[in-house]
């Protein structure tokens, strides 16, 4: 049996960037450009940035040329209590 070698029809994923907004003013707090994914964050998970706690309250992901991005928009943990 012949198998022809598989040509994928998009190119590969090189460069993982997670970024961090602040869920009421959408200002970036933080952005990460990687070779990895990170693990994906859970809805209410906390997360230190820089000495502050913050929780998360919504996620996107999206692709953009040869990166995926995860874009988490975050609260201060203080002011979500």
């Amino acid at each position: 049996m012949d198998f022809p070698k598989y040509e994928p029809e998009y190119p590969s994923i090189d460069v993982f960037i997670t970024r961090f907004f602040n869920n009421l003013s959408k200002v970036l707090i933080f952005e990460q450009e990687t070779k990895f994914a990170f693990p994906i964050l859970s809805l209410e998970d906390s997360i230190e940035i820089f000495g502050q706690e913050y929780i998360i309250k919504n996620k996107q992901f999206a692709f953009h040329e040869d990166a995926f991005m995860t874009i988490y928009y975050i609260e201060d943990l203080i002011k979500s209590s």
